[in-house]
């Protein structure tokens, strides 16, 4: 999978406490879910509408564990198609 630079600056920005994350000349707000994870929403060219969300340490996953443990995970979900985890410096396909 390619490495999208703004992917992982939207990564960064979902771990820190930015209200808001700039790609090139605009600006995107960070929302937080009903679950209390922080997300951005946009449009990639190849994958069309997507979501970038940090991982929900509350759920019972290994990735839920591994941020609980302190990591700092995201996924970009597309529409359609596999989700895309952002495990920095690994980004890697992965089917859920």
């Amino acid at each position: 999978m390619e490495k999208k630079s703004y992917w992982l600056q939207i990564h960064k920005a979902l771990h820190s406490d930015a209200k808001s994350v700039k790609i090139g000349d605009r600006s995107y707000p960070i929302l937080v879910a009903t679950n209390g994870c922080r997300y951005v929403k946009g449009t990639d060219k190849d994958l069309g509408p997507i979501t970038i969300m940090e991982q929900n340490p509350n759920k019972s996953s290994s990735y839920a564990v591994r941020a609980r443990a302190g990591e700092t995970l995201s996924w970009v979900m597309p529409v359609r198609g596999s989700w895309i985890l952002l495990d920095e410096p690994i980004v890697k396909e992965v089917t859920v």
